[in-house]
């Protein structure tokens, strides 16, 4: 039996939990379950790399087959396992009925999260927006990353005496704290071709590769896309120590040394290495994907509370001491949401505004199609509002541009209190399907000489399967399938896009102030070589 431990770093906070949803916990299944998500991101290039036009059927059929030599199916079990070391002395949050912060017990350290600390100094949560202004998108990008998922908001008064509620954000879920390590056993009778690929004739993903690209693209737990539970390699070693290393041995070790130095060029590498292929049924690597790095020099200051140039009064996510990975992961998410947002309209000066700057207007005609919408159904009548849908300038419509980051898509009006959902439609195979994860996935990693890197992933993919249906709902009103997005509808690029070459009226607002000192590239895969005719 080949034991292999890894020991990894939790670079951001670890949203994830066991059977309780009310506490933090890290299991061997979760971990699994992403490297089985990751191996199926990089198994497609290699089954129709070379093979265009290729048939989707017979490599779906393929892909189970590899699939079921690596991890195990319904027919067999898995032909390795993975063991935790000591998960339950990871340092976590807690979160009461109350949503305030409780000490776990002394020797864990407290339960803030640092950098990251979702509370002020008398244990209120910081997820709130003030008397006089309101969350919209002026607030934390980090709350914006987080979602409504783990940033909740409520309305509650602070004393007896007051008047009207405020509207506060608390966080609802507990966290593994970042900054902290923990080890994983990874175990089978042959580990060594396990980990460079059971089928070595076939070019199938070994369970090697679907690690590194969780080091180097994913994480783990709730919203990992968007930057949470964000993992990289801190060191490992063979059990029992090894004597004298095989060829194999000596493959797998240089490639976990290159992980875990981690350097741009070798993550640009890999993403090139894989990027081949049709485009793909699914979130995979292919031809359609993109890589966007941005590398944060060591000298840039940390952002402190309320002084964040035009930004929000809630940057108090990021305390007065300092983090530079949670300094960093907020502004990431405020330019992506100055980049998707519409922003509130200003009282006095009419102008929207997103994080205080002024909106960009990107996915305008979103908003256009809602208030079409919003218009008509606030003025019908209670017996007409099921039949506004149906009418031939709504149903069969191209759907709102920002479905391309995910469903559900909601849409909100203040003024009348409507609420529109664009959701992914039941079908008889898959009645419990509602959503579709962003094909855009965010990490953040650290490098040597104290430099962050933020990784951004565009695993463009055919948007649904032709069984499925996209459609718009909303109360008293009937849902109407709306047409799905075309495979060049491709919004997610367009945010990366953004970030390399901003259109000239912002772009000292992203790259002077947001991302001031970053260096940002953005990335395409190699052009396929033409294929040589045979000699006669």
């Amino acid at each position: 039996m080949q034991q292999l431990n890894l020991t990894l770093k939790i670079i951001t906070p670890m949203f994830i939990s066991g059977a309780n949803p009310k506490g933090a916990a890290l299991r061997a299944p979760s971990l699994v379950g992403a490297l089985r998500f990751w191996w199926q991101a990089l198994a497609w290039s290699r089954l129709t790399s070379g093979q265009e036009p290729h048939n989707d059927a017979d490599a779906r059929k393929l892909l189970q087959y590899w699939e079921a030599q690596t991890f195990g199916s319904t027919a067999g079990q898995s032909p390795f396992r993975i063991r935790l070391s000591h998960p339950d002395r990871l340092k976590h949050t807690q979160v009461t009925a109350q949503n305030t912060p409780v000490n776990r017990s002394a020797e864990r350290g407290g339960t803030t999260l640092a950098g990251y600390s979702m509370y002020t100094s008398n244990g209120a949560s910081v997820f709130h927006r003030s008397a006089a202004g309101n969350y919209a998108t002026s607030g934390s990008g980090l709350i914006y990353m987080a979602g409504l998922g783990l940033a909740g908001f409520v309305r509650e008064r602070e004393n007896s005496q007051q008047q009207t509620s405020i509207g506060k954000f608390r966080d609802l879920r507990p966290a593994l704290l970042h900054n902290q390590t923990f080890m994983v056993n990874l175990i089978a009778p042959k580990l060594e071709a396990l980990l460079l690929s059971p089928q070595t004739d076939t070019g199938a993903p070994g369970l090697l590769d679907a690690f590194e690209a969780l080091c180097l693209f994913g994480g783990l737990g709730s919203r990992s896309r968007r930057g949470f539970g964000s993992i990289q390699l801190d060191a490992w070693s063979w059990q029992p120590q090894l004597s004298q290393a095989s060829g194999s041995q000596c493959a797998i070790e240089t490639r976990l040394n290159t992980l875990k130095a981690l350097k741009v060029e070798d993550i640009e590498a890999f993403f090139k290495k894989y990027s081949r292929g049709a485009h793909p049924e699914y979130s995979a690597f292919s031809q359609s994907s993109r890589l966007a790095l941005l590398t944060r020099p060591p000298d840039i200051p940390i952002t402190q509370t309320n002084t964040v140039s035009d930004f929000s009064q809630l940057a108090a996510l990021v305390p007065s001491q300092g983090d530079p990975i949670a300094d960093t992961h907020n502004r990431l998410g405020q330019s992506f949401v100055w980049h998707r947002g519409k922003g509130f309209r200003g009282r006095h000066s009419g102008v929207h505004k997103v994080g205080g700057l002024n909106s960009l207007g990107t996915y305008s005609q979103d908003s256009t199609w809602f208030d079409d919408i919003n218009q008509a159904q606030s003025t019908a009548s209670q017996s007409e509002r099921k039949k506004i849908l149906t009418n031939e300038n709504v149903a069969n419509t191209p759907p709102p541009c920002r479905v391309g980051f995910g469903l559900p898509l909601q849409f909100s009006s203040r003024s009348t209190g409507s609420l529109f959902s664009v959701i992914l439609n039941a079908t008889d195979t898959d009645n419990n399907a509602k959503r579709r994860a962003s094909p855009l996935l965010f990490s953040i990693k650290r490098l040597e000489n104290n430099q962050i890197l933020i990784v951004i992933l565009n695993l463009h993919a055919r948007f649904l399967p032709e069984a499925y249906q996209i459609g718009v709902s909303a109360k008293d009103m009937t849902s109407v399938a709306l047409r799905l997005p075309s495979t060049d509808e491709n919004p997610a690029q367009d945010y990366l896009n953004f970030l390399q070459t901003p259109p000239n009226n912002v772009r000292s607002e992203l790259h002077d102030k947001i991302f001031e000192g970053y260096t940002i590239k953005v990335c395409a895969p190699e052009s396929p070589q033409p294929v040589s005719e045979p000699q006669p």
